[in-house]
């Protein structure tokens, strides 16, 4: 069982040479076409707790969309986006297993602690990510970036969308100082493809019939040596996991990809 952690990055980073990111432990469910095949919906509301998300027709529209295509070259994902306040996650509850979706949030630099600019907030059971409690938007699963980048380096705002989308793939900052998902650049790199492997590829032989007294096997599957084993939702409680970010963090990846 993965616990619960809260990663908030300090206010300086020291980017170390070269690049890497760090696998996950989870990843949601698989469904085929292929046995690894991983469909995921990202949804962009217009509005959010906060008021007018001020997305569509600007540049952070572009920022996300640039995002979902990088993630999307990786053979094993099939991302979509849509833009509005409808329709939102389906389902939008632990219960529905099936559901790959989480929402994307631009909100005012007030909503964070002083100095984060980006967060991710994913559900998981330890083997597999979930879309969250329902059918409350805000307490879904998400990323969060913030709206006001004055002063900030060039490309920070656009590698913020690709990076905390990053973390939604439970890929994380690696130890060595390297910027983590993206790069500092808000490019997807074989570092990150080669992370994003290892975490889909996990084999975690999970029991059947599926937890929550469902009896579906899905049409996914792991290849655990060679023994395939369905990919059901689970087997345990499901924790929140919050991953935070700093302006700092961006800062530093955007002057070392230079």
């Amino acid at each position: 069982m993965r616990p619960l952690k809260m990663l908030a990055v300090a206010a300086a980073l020291v980017v170390a040479a070269g690049c890497g990111t760090e696998p996950g432990t989870a990843h949601w469910r698989k469904a085929g076409p292929t046995p690894r095949q991983t469909f995921v919906m990202i949804r962009v509301p217009a509005t959010n707790q906060y008021g007018s998300q001020g997305i569509v027709g600007t540049p952070v529209e572009g920022y996300i969309r640039d995002a979902v295509a990088a993630w999307n070259a990786h053979p094993d994902l099939q991302v979509t986006v849509t833009f509005g306040d409808t329709p939102g996650c389906p389902g939008e509850n632990i219960g529905n297993d099936k559901v790959n979706c989480f929402y994307v949030f631009r909100v005012p630099n007030s909503a964070f602690s002083d100095g984060v600019a980006g967060r991710a907030t994913a559900y998981s059971d330890g083997t597999h990510l979930y879309n969250g409690p329902g059918p409350r938007r805000p307490n879904s699963a998400r990323i969060e970036v913030a709206a006001d980048w004055t002063g900030q380096p060039e490309n920070s705002e656009r590698n913020a969308y690709c990076h905390e989308i990053g973390h939604m793939w439970d890929l994380g900052h690696p130890t060595d100082g390297s910027p983590g998902p993206c790069n500092g650049q808000g490019v997807v790199d074989a570092d990150d493809n080669a992370a994003l492997d290892k975490t889909i590829d996990a084999c975690h032989s999970d029991p059947a019939p599926a937890p929550r007294a469902s009896t579906e096997a899905y049409t996914g599957s792991d290849d655990c040596g060679g023994v395939t084993q369905p990919e059901p939702a689970g087997s345990g409680a499901v924790k929140r996991i919050v991953v935070e970010d700093s302006f700092a963090t961006f800062a530093a990846a955007a002057r070392s990809s230079r």
